[in-house]
């Protein structure tokens, strides 16, 4: 019986870790903020979950979305919900495009 109690203790622990959203490499360089510069270009929403993972996987599943559309920025409106830019960066490494 105590056996059984800690596999299912095991199990369960495994479960809630799988949830949690890592971020990709691409993600790394995503700046996040609560508003975007005018020069900023609007990718659209992104949305992540806090219900499994807490804040900080929704926050990653947002920059991960962000990376995938080309942009470089994320604004936060709520703790799951965004909107992914692509910004100017300092020295023009990356150019924007319309």
């Amino acid at each position: 019986m105590k056996h059984s109690m800690h596999f299912l203790v095991g199990t369960l622990l495994l479960s809630l870790c799988a949830c949690v959203t890592t971020l990709n490499p691409a993600s790394v360089g995503v700046e996040v903020s609560d508003q975007a510069s005018e020069e900023c270009k609007n990718l659209g929403a992104v949305y992540g979950n806090s219900t499994l993972g807490g804040e900080v996987s929704s926050t990653n599943a947002m920059k991960n979305q962000v990376a995938e559309r080309g942009g470089n920025f994320l604004v936060i409106i709520t703790d799951e919900t965004g909107i992914a830019y692509l910004c100017p960066m300092p020295g023009g490494d990356k150019q924007m495009s319309e």
